[in-house]
């Protein structure tokens, strides 16, 4: 049991040995750097070979960053002349809306001048109306007291003619009564001419009334 026990371990040194002369082998005329750069290169060879993943695992995250940058470029030159037809857009509308907003204002001042001038000729108008609203009303009282005038001359002298009307029925009656008593006081039964007074001068028939 001892001599398995032994040769076992003095296997194991020799697998050692054999180990350490390998890797000076294969890096000839480093021998100077010792035990710590035989590490780092075997560090090295096994991030490189034997645990490629992490080192893979870099290499992809880097190109996946770098075309991430490259669709960035894009995607962002992109969205820049989106940004910039929008910018156009929206001046083309502001001036649109401007020159309407602007014929539409110049459209109501006109509209507002045109009614202004035809409101100054409705006052003018007006105007001449109500003088001449105030002359017919001075020419309608004016004949108004003319025809009151005329009313009352009309009145005096239909009065007048009543008066003279029973005037001269008046002197009819006495002028028939004087004739029939003379004819009773003259002997010869001769009536005296019309026209003849007691003088015997002839009267107009004028002066009787």
């Amino acid at each position: 049991m001892r001599d398995a026990g032994g040769r076992e371990e003095r296997g194991r040194v020799g697998l050692a040995a054999a180990g350490d002369g390998d890797l000076g082998a294969a890096a000839p005329g480093e021998g100077h750097e010792g035990p710590a750069g035989e590490v780092r290169r075997h560090e090295e060879a096994r991030g490189l070979h034997g645990d490629g993943g992490d080192g893979a695992r870099l290499i992809r995250a880097s190109e996946l960053n770098g075309e991430m940058d490259d669709e960035d470029d894009d995607s962002g030159g992109e969205w820049r002349l989106k940004y910039e037809r929008a910018i156009r857009e929206s001046e083309f509308v502001k001036k649109r809306l401007q020159q309407e907003c602007d014929d539409k204002v110049e459209a109501e001042q006109q509209s507002k001048r045109q009614l202004e001038r035809r409101l100054t000729d409705l006052q003018a108008d007006s105007e001449e109306v109500q003088r001449s609203v105030q002359q017919l009303k001075k020419k309608c009282q004016r004949l108004t007291a003319e025809l009151q005038d005329t009313k009352l001359h009309l009145e005096s002298q239909q009065t007048r003619n009543h008066d003279l009307e029973k005037k001269q029925r008046k002197f009819d009656s006495e002028l028939a009564q004087a004739r029939t008593g003379r004819r009773g006081e003259d002997p010869a039964g001769e009536a005296v001419p019309e026209g003849h007074d007691d003088r015997g001068a002839v009267q107009p028939c004028g002066s009787w009334r």
